[in-house]
C-alpha cells in the first residue's frame, strides 16, 4: 500500500526517522506534500487547514545538521541524528 509514511508520528515529530527505509527522503517529501496541500487550502479559502499544512511544512530545519557540512540528515526515532563520523555527501547513504 502506498501513501505518505510514519502518518502516525511524523506530524508530531515533524520527520519520518531513519527507522523507515528512505526517511529523510520521505521526510523531504512530506514537506514538499505539506506545502501544496497548505497552497490548495488557501486557494480554496480554508484558511485553518493552510495554516496546519504550512506549519508541517517549517518543520523541514529539524534535519539540517551543520556538523555534517550544512546537508539533511535523518533521524532516529529517539531524534538523534545518524552516526556522521564517516559521512562523505559524494556517497548515497540509502537515506
Amino acid at each position: 500500500m502506498g501513501g505518505r509514511k510514519e502518518q502516525e508520528t511524523y506530524p508530531f515529530k515533524g520527520y519520518v526517522s531513519n527507522a523507515t527505509s528512505a526517511g529523510l527522503s520521505w521526510s523531504m517529501e512530506n514537506y514538499t506534500n505539506d506545502f501544496g496541500a497548505a497552497q490548495l487550502a488557501a486557494a480554496l479559502g480554508r484558511t485553518d487547514e493552510a495554516v496546519y499544512y504550512r506549519n508541517r511544512v517549517l518543520h523541514y530545519p529539524t534535519l539540517y545538521n551543520e556538523e555534517a557540512g550544512g546537508f539533511f540528515i535523518s533521524k532516529n526515532q529517539q531524534g538523534s541524528f545518524r552516526d556522521i563520523s564517516n559521512y562523505n555527501p559524494a556517497d548515497r547513504w540509502g537515506d
